[in-house]
C-alpha cells in the first residue's frame, strides 16, 4: 500500500486535479493524506469529497512539518509526496511500485516539468547531477516528487526542519549510504505559479542561497518560509 501526502494551503484551484491524477496508474492499492494549514477555502472540502483523509496542521511550521506531521498517520509500506499543485502522469504510482521492487532501494524520485520552456529547462539543470549517481551515490529526490519506504523515514525522523527539505534529506541519505533511485519516466507536472509569484531571477537565487546554507549546515527554519506564513 502506498500513502499519498500532500501539504496544502488555499489550494481549492489545484487539490481536485492533483488527487484524481493519481487514477491514472493500474496501482489501486494507495490512500490519500491532505495535511491542511487551515485554509480558508474549500480545499479541506474538495479534498474529503474525494476520500482523501485530511488532517490539520495546527501551527503554521512549514512544509517539512506538514510533510511531518502526514507521515505519522500513514498506513502505507511506501510513503509517497506530491505538492497539491502537482499532477501524476501516467503510471506515476506503478512507477514508485517498481523501484521498490529492489529491496536494497530505500527512496525513489522522479523529475517535476512546468510546461514552459525556461522553467523546464531549469528543473533538468536541478536533475542532472543525478545521471552521476554510478559515481558520486547522490541522487537529488524533491520532496514534490518522492516516495520513501515508510519504516525508513520514520527511523530518520522524516524530513529536516529547513528550507530546502528534500535538499537536507537528500544530503543526510548520502552521508548514511542509504541507496536511491531517480526515474527519469517518473513525472510530475507542477504550476509555475513560484516562478510568477516572485520572478524567475529571484526564484532560482532564492533555492540556491537557501541549498547552499543547507549544504554547509546552517539550512534556514521552514517556519521563516513566507509562503506558509
Amino acid at each position: 500500500m502506498i500513502s499519498i501526502i500532500i501539504p496544502t494551503l488555499n489550494e481549492e484551484q489545484y487539490i481536485e486535479k492533483c488527487i484524481l491524477s493519481f487514477e491514472n496508474s493500474k496501482c489501486s492499492d494507495y490512500e490519500v493524506l491532505v495535511v491542511d494549514g487551515k485554509s480558508t477555502d474549500r480545499t479541506r472540502e474538495i479534498a474529503e469529497s474525494l476520500g482523501a483523509k485530511v488532517l490539520i496542521q495546527e501551527k503554521k511550521r512549514g512544509i517539512s512539518d506538514a510533510r511531518n506531521i502526514g507521515l505519522k498517520h500513514v498506513n502505507g509500506e511506501i510513503s509517497a509526496f506530491i505538492d497539491a499543485d502537482g499532477e501524476a502522469t501516467k503510471g506515476w504510482l506503478d512507477k514508485i511500485v517498481g523501484s521498490f521492487e529492489n529491496n536494497d532501494i530505500y527512496a525513489v524520485g522522479g523529475p517535476v516539468y512546468y510546461g514552459k520552456f525556461i522553467y523546464d529547462a531549469y528543473s533538468k539543470s536541478v536533475f542532472l547531477p543525478n545521471h552521476l549517481y554510478p559515481i558520486t551515490g547522490f541522487n537529488f529526490i524533491s520532496g514534490n516528487n518522492s516516495a520513501y519506504k515508510t519504516d525508513f523515514l520514520k527511523s530518520v525522523d522524516g524530513f529536516p526542519d529547513v528550507i530546502i527539505e528534500d535538499f537536507g534529506l537528500s544530503l543526510n541519505m548520502k552521508r548514511k549510504n542509504i541507496k536511491t533511485r531517480f526515474d527519469w519516466d517518473m513525472k510530475v507536472i507542477l504550476s509555475s505559479r513560484r516562478f510568477e509569484e516572485k520572478g524567475f531571477a529571484n526564484t532560482v537565487s532564492y533555492w540556491g542561497l537557501e541549498a547552499g546554507k543547507v549544504l554547509l549546515g546552517k539550512g534556514t527554519p521552514c517556519k521563516e518560509y513566507k509562503r506558509m506564513d
